[in-house]
């Protein structure tokens, strides 16, 4: 005869409650609303720059650019044509995967089947970041 087993329900993890910001002195309250309205100015400076110069270059796209080699030339602006730094953009990129994703799932496949060195699964699981931990904490500290 088999005893029984108890469902044990699972345990949360205590965490203080996040305290307001009415609740901090006046100067800190100050600070974080300027670092607030420093960050949203400089969101919507860099969204400002993104638009201008979307606008101002729309009128000199063409969809034939896109298709043709770059010309030689001393001006620029008569050069045209994007199809090689595409390419080499694509060229690039599918190198990059073909390197790292043989090399990525042999060394998840190592470290599943044969064992974790200490530095090397310090390594791997130190690119994964928690809520409570990020990822460059666990690289400073070693841990």
């Amino acid at each position: 005869m088999s005893t029984p087993q108890l469902a044990v329900p699972p345990t949360e993890i205590a965490r203080a409650p996040r305290e307001r910001t009415s609740s901090w002195p006046l100067i800190d309250r100050v600070a974080y609303a300027m670092c607030w309205a420093v960050g949203i100015g400089l969101c919507v400076i860099a969204v400002a720059i993104v638009l201008y110069m979307f606008v101002k270059g729309i009128s000199y796209l063409q969809l034939e650019m896109l298709f043709q080699s770059p010309a030689p030339s001393q001006l620029q602006a008569e050069s045209g044509g994007f199809l090689d730094p595409i390419e080499g953009t694509l060229i690039v990129a599918l190198l990059g995967t073909l390197i790292a994703a043989p090399l990525g799932i042999a060394i998840a496949a190592w470290l599943t089947e044969y064992g974790r060195p200490a530095w090397l699964a310090r390594a791997v699981e130190s690119s994964r970041s928690s809520p409570e931990r990020p990822a460059w904490c666990s690289r400073c500290s070693g841990f």
